[in-house]
């Protein structure tokens, strides 16, 4: 036990280390108001929405809140696209849930085995699930109020993603590794800019002028149309855009 623990101690510095070292090459700090989840959601707590955020303002207000009382049980109990193309006006496109015109954000990935009942990004999820990811939230909450973003010394770890680049040149970045952090952060104000890296194994950048070369523009299974929209979703919408989806499924079920 004690050379196990050595040795994660002596792999965890190595790859501080190496992260030290490429810093210039795959990390950036940028607006927590540019970060996005995969799903168009922003973390701008102001003009944002974002299941999180709200769930934590809830929280702040009553801390003996139920789960099945937050905004996070509705979200992943009504928020249940079948894919990104229902957030937008699909014209004849076909993608699965989780993929993009560009294949997932891992490169040269073009299908997803991720289960959406078992995701925390969407439902519909048990309410097991849920009240799991409910304290889950709120003691990485706890713990992030007292220690900050400190990814070089803790279990915190850089948040990571892909960066989104439009053809005048705006960013967003669509966060993979610690939607929670950032959900946190933006909510607590620590920061206003944050330090995040691109993921080894997924795509750094994604870029809308090379849309015609994504992958599945180049095999017709998403038409260009469909795929600008679908890129232009994550500069155009804010989070109110899943709101709604909520409210309508939430209509038709109960």
């Amino acid at each position: 036990m004690v050379r196990s623990n050595l040795y994660k101690k002596i792999y965890w510095w190595i790859g501080n280390f190496y992260r030290f070292l490429t810093i210039p090459f795959f990390q950036r700090k940028i607006f927590i108001n540019d970060i996005s989840t995969i799903f168009g959601s922003s973390f701008d707590k102001e003009n944002g929405w974002n299941h999180i955020i709200e769930t934590l303002k809830e929280y702040d207000l009553n801390p003996d809140i139920s789960y099945k009382e937050t905004t996070m049980y509705f979200y992943l109990k009504y928020f249940t696209p079948k894919s990104i193309l229902d957030l937008i006006d699909n014209t004849g496109s076909s993608l699965s849930i989780f993929v993009y015109p560009w294949g997932t954000f891992k490169k040269g990935e073009l299908f997803s085995n991720k289960d959406a009942n078992f995701s925390r990004f969407c439902g519909p999820s048990s309410d097991a699930f849920i009240e799991e990811e409910f304290n889950r939230v709120i003691l990485l909450y706890h713990k992030l109020k007292k220690d900050g973003y400190r990814p070089w010394i803790n279990y915190n770890r850089h948040i990571g993603g892909t960066f989104l680049i439009d053809k005048n040149n705006k960013k967003r970045f669509v966060v993979l590794q610690g939607n929670h952090r950032v959900a946190i952060f933006s909510h607590l104000g620590y920061y206003k800019k944050i330090s995040v890296r691109n993921v080894k194994g997924f795509h750094q950048r994604i870029f809308e002028e090379n849309f015609l070369n994504w992958m599945l523009v180049k095999n017709n299974e998403c038409n260009q149309q469909d795929a600008i929209n679908v890129f232009k979703l994550f500069f155009r919408e804010n989070g109110h855009h899943i709101l709604d989806h909520i409210k309508k499924n939430k209509q038709k079920i109960n």
